[in-house]
């Protein structure tokens, strides 16, 4: 099939005219891409106001790809008349009045006539602070620099946000870690890429290959190609597990209930027990387990099941993809009175009896207390408590299992280790996915809870989806491509551009003239601008030369990138 995205296509309407709208003497022109604010970003309790640079270098090398496969290396004329045929629909023009000398002499060239400095991929860079500059190295193609911005930003704001969302998880998991005694090494896969879905076909190359800058787990084939292509790496790029998802449980179900002629849970244990004996006998086997009923595959299936499950050479993952992560995942925040009192005898008797124990209620609304375990003449049972008007009430009863919750549900039944710092790890052939509605904000409380519990934060994998990572925009942390210097013809000096709108509140104010970025005592980066072009070109400089004339010159493998943002954590 001909590829329809035409490289001088790769822009926004209005930039096609550009090439006549410059001054004539100008012979270059330098631009600049940098992150003005984090107003719009929702971290994590430890963000550090921070973005991460990631994704210039596989973006410019597709986009030089696509110059030479469908522009360099296509008969001119042929190209032309394309050209020609849609730019004269779009202005309502006739085709004889369309201007195309820019692109006669940028063919005649034969390559693109571009010098890219940029930040390593991987730094975590401030606001305000550029993470590429880029001018023309021919003088007459200054109007090539800002007709890529829009295909320019377009893939690495997208990487860029997808790096630094992926980098708050690895901070928050880190931690937790750290914390609970797990090991690091799981960190790497415990953060899964479960966007694809919910991405556009084109963005999820760059939005999730920011998430392999931080992570291994992934389920989005395209950024592991992307990173494979662009980067290398010596170390894997991209795993995952053999997963069944609804649609293979509800068949599976309805074909062993018909044949057996069962209810639902026969059928389900049947297909569970088929799954992880013959179709996946061994390794890691990821089983969504919400099809009917979540906490009664996890509790009476599992338990039945408990013998194959341990005999297993590898892991059955039980995946929960309905409710509230928290609650699913930990269970209700617990009081536990530990009494066989009147108050117990009443609560269990007559729900939505109020609790009369003043200290006990008391205590409920401080510990801000969700649920309570009440023991009746050796009975504990659970029930959800609400507050009203200072009055704690007792209401409608829980399983136990959910309010325990799927990890401790688990470690019920299968037990398992403890690690250095006494938190609790369930037996290695049995684990737990999230995948649906995490934030890093949950992430955060689920793993809390969990250590509060006595767990480490081993327990869990969390599916990150499209609700993290597609929820972003350009503004998420105000990227944008502003030029800020030209050189005109016969001049020694660069003439300063700025950006300085009077209606604005600052953020789009752009820098002056030409830049640098250095780094001060803390090691923290900051922008130098209006240089001379002698400061400019032999002064201290982060942003290192990474592409000149159709050739990337400089590059990072995945595997360095990832040292870069390991280290920042």
């Amino acid at each position: 099939m001909t590829n329809i995205l035409k490289p001088y296509f790769a822009t926004d309407v209005y930039k096609v005219g550009h090439c006549q709208m410059y001054p004539e003497q100008m012979n270059y022109l330098y631009s600049n891409f940098t992150p003005r604010s984090n107003t719009y970003f929702k971290g994590s309790s430890m963000y550090d106001g921070k973005s991460v640079m990631a994704g210039l270098q596989g973006l410019l090398k597709w986009l030089t790809e696509l110059w030479d496969q469908e522009f360099f290396d296509k008969d001119l004329e042929k190209s032309l008349r394309f050209y020609r045929k849609h730019v004269a629909r779009i202005f309502n023009i006739s085709e004889d009045k369309v201007y195309t000398k820019h692109l006669e002499s940028l063919h005649s060239l034969g390559y693109l006539p571009l010098h890219v400095r940029a930040m390593p991929e991987g730094s975590v860079v401030p606001v305000k602070v550029p993470v590429m500059t880029i001018h023309n190295t021919v003088a007459g193609f200054g109007w090539l620099v800002n007709y890529l911005e829009t295909v320019l930003s377009a893939g690495l704001w997208n990487a860029c946000v997808g790096a630094t969302i992926a980098r708050e998880y690895k901070r928050v998991l880190t931690a937790a870690a750290i914390e609970t005694g797990a090991p690091l090494e799981f960190v790497d896969y415990q953060g899964h890429d479960f966007s694809y879905r919910g991405q556009q076909p084109v963005d999820v190359m760059y939005k999730s290959f920011g998430h392999l800058t931080a992570f291994k787990g992934t389920d989005t084939i395209p950024a592991i190609l992307f990173a494979d292509a662009y980067y290398g790496s010596t170390d894997q790029i991209g795993g995952s597990v053999m997963a069944t998802e609804h649609s293979v449980a509800c068949a599976n179900i309805a074909m062993w209930q018909k044949r057996l002629g069962c209810d639902l849970y026969t059928a389900e244990k049947a297909f569970l027990e088929v799954y992880i004996t013959r179709i996946v006998p061994e390794g890691i086997a990821s089983y969504v387990s919400d099809t009917f009923d979540f906490f009664g595959v996890i509790t009476k299936m599992a338990s039945e099941l408990k013998d194959v499950i341990m005999s297993r050479n590898g892991k059955v993952v039980f995946r929960p993809d309905s409710g509230c992560p928290i609650k699913i995942l930990c269970g209700y925040k617990l009081y536990d009175t530990g009494l066989d009192t009147e108050l117990n005898y009443r609560a269990v008797v007559g729900v939505n009896d109020n609790i009369y124990d003043h200290q006990v209620a008391q205590d409920i609304i401080d510990g801000d207390y969700e649920a309570i375990a009440l023991n009746h003449h050796g009975e504990v049972r659970y029930y959800k408590v609400s507050t009203v008007s200072g009055e704690v009430y007792v209401g409608e009863e829980l399983e136990e299992a959910v309010a325990k919750g799927a990890v401790e549900t688990l470690w019920d039944t299968f037990g398992g280790t403890y690690t250095d710092k006494g938190y609790a790890v369930l037996d290695e052939h049995v684990g737990l996915i999230y995948g649906d509605s995490i934030t890093i904000e949950r992430a955060e409380i689920i793993l809390q809870r969990l250590k509060e519990k006595g767990f480490a934060s081993n327990n869990v994998v969390f599916g990150i989806g499209s609700f993290t990572y597609q929820y972003n925009t350009r503004d998420t942390f105000g990227y944008a491509m502003k030029a800020t210097a030209m050189l005109m013809e016969g001049d020694s000096e660069f003439t300063p551009l700025q950006k300085l709108p009077k209606t604005d509140n600052g953020l789009k104010k752009s820098a002056k003239g030409l830049l640098a970025v250095r780094q001060n005592d803390d090691n923290e980066y900051f922008m130098v601008d209006q240089l001379t072009t002698e400061e400019w070109a032999t002064g201290l400089n982060c942003l290192k030369l990474v592409y000149l004339d159709g050739e990337c010159v400089a590059e990072s493998t995945l595997d360095e990138i990832r040292d870069r943002i390991n280290q920042s954590i």
